[in-house]
């Protein structure tokens, strides 16, 4: 009895070490496939272009709200959302 339940530990032992030699095996591989294809494509330079157009509009909203512009256009915004919510003319417009 106790040569099959040694028998049945080795072959679990064996079996579990296989497995888990493979299971890193894969892992590694994929990660080295992954690897090179994303070192072959250029989405990461497309990402920090992206990442620059949206630092330069970023750059450019900020300079609006801080400069006596940003306030023209808020005033002029909010004057047109009060006229479509209270249902008045915009000035010199038709209704």
């Amino acid at each position: 009895m106790s040569d099959l339940i040694l028998s049945l530990a080795t072959r679990a032992r064996i079996a579990r070490h296989s497995f888990t030699r493979t299971a890193v095996e894969t892992f590694v591989s994929s990660a080295q496939k992954a690897h090179r294809r994303f070192a072959r494509e250029q989405t990461g330079q497309d990402m920090v272009e992206y990442a620059g157009v949206l630092l330069v509009v970023g750059i450019i909203i900020a300079a609006v709200v801080a400069s006596p512009v940003g306030a023209m256009v808020s005033d002029a915004v909010s004057s047109l959302v009060n006229d479509i919510t209270t249902g008045s003319c915009p000035k010199g417009g038709k209704c």
